[in-house]
């Protein structure tokens, strides 16, 4: 074969392997373009999908075991406590005029805050609790100034008028059930639960005889 002959193939066997490579260019792009078409389209799947399990969790966390009213949704109102904390001094102790027993303490329980000068420090914040019944005598038997208990319980504002004649109002954590963490405590009285009778603590209404110590 000339010389000219073999040029002339090579210039064809050079234009056909461009052909293929532009071609192969082409396909691969096409790939690339349609393989993150379909991330962006999982992930619009995704994140919807989050969002209505992220709304789903906040109605559940606003309705409890029912709803709220404010989402259209029928609910029986929720009124419920739990704090950990220390008591801030002996507990007092009473009967009312059905021989009910009843016990009184103040607990403590802290957050740490931001000061201005950049430190943090804790911040104290007292509760006022009342026991009942057979979680009243657990109270007398087991509880000093300084312990530490864990409390469930309710809310409950009463009003009652001194002896100068002015209304006051006092808010309290009806407890309904209570369990001692000291670790002084022995091992019959450590870490045991009590459940106050809700039937004889349904019996308090808010109603002391005399004015509240």
């Amino acid at each position: 074969m000339d010389p000219q002959s073999i040029l002339g193939m090579l210039s064809r066997l050079f234009l056909l392997l461009w052909k293929k490579c532009f071609l192969f260019a082409l396909l691969a792009r096409y790939s690339t373009l349609r393989s993150s078409s379909n991330q962006d389209e999982s992930v619009k799947n995704l994140r919807r999908l989050s969002d209505r399990h992220a709304h789903r969790r906040r109605l559940l966390r606003l309705s409890g075991r029912g709803g709220l009213s404010s989402l259209g949704v029928l609910m029986a109102s929720v009124n419920k406590v739990i704090l950990v904390g220390h008591l801030g001094s002996d507990p007092e102790f009473r009967q009312t005029s059905g021989g009910l027993m009843t016990a009184n303490v103040n607990i403590a329980t802290s957050s740490r805050r931001k000061g201005r000068d950049g430190q943090y420090e804790e911040v104290p914040e007292w509760h006022r609790l009342v026991f009942f019944d057979k979680l009243a005598e657990v109270v007398r038997d087991c509880c000093r100034k300084g312990s530490l208990i864990f409390v469930e319980g309710r809310l409950q504002t009463r009003k009652w008028t001194d002896k100068q004649g002015i209304d006051r109002w006092r808010t309290e954590v009806i407890v309904s059930s209570m369990q001692l963490l000291d670790k002084k405590q022995d091992d019959g009285a450590a870490h045991r639960r009590e459940e106050a009778p809700q039937q004889r603590q349904d019996q308090y209404q808010g109603g002391y005889e005399d004015v509240p110590f």
